[in-house]
C-alpha cells in the first residue's frame, strides 16, 4: 500500500481510500479474534490485490497471543 497510493493517487477516490482503511482493520480484527498479535502494522505491509483489496502481510514480527 506504501508504494500502491502514490503509484495511483490519480485513479483512488477518497471511498476507495476509506474502504483500505476499514480492510485493514477487518484483517486485525481477525487476527485479535485468532490471537494473534501482528506488532508491525504499516502501510509497508498491507498488500492491495488485483481487485483492490487490501490483505495484511508480514508475519515475520507476530506474536500468539496465548496466556
Amino acid at each position: 500500500l506504501k508504494n500502491y497510493i502514490p503509484r495511483n493517487k490519480d485513479l483512488l477516490t477518497t471511498q476507495d481510500l476509506v474502504r483500505f482503511c476499514l480492510e485493514a482493520s477487518r484483517g486485525m480484527l481477525y487476527l485479535s479474534e485468532k490471537r494473534i498479535v501482528h506488532r508491525d502494522l504499516a502501510l509497508r505491509n498491507l498488500l492491495v490485490d488485483s481487485e483492490k483489496k487490501i490483505k495484511v502481510a508480514d508475519f515475520g514480527t507476530f506474536e500468539n497471543g496465548k496466556n
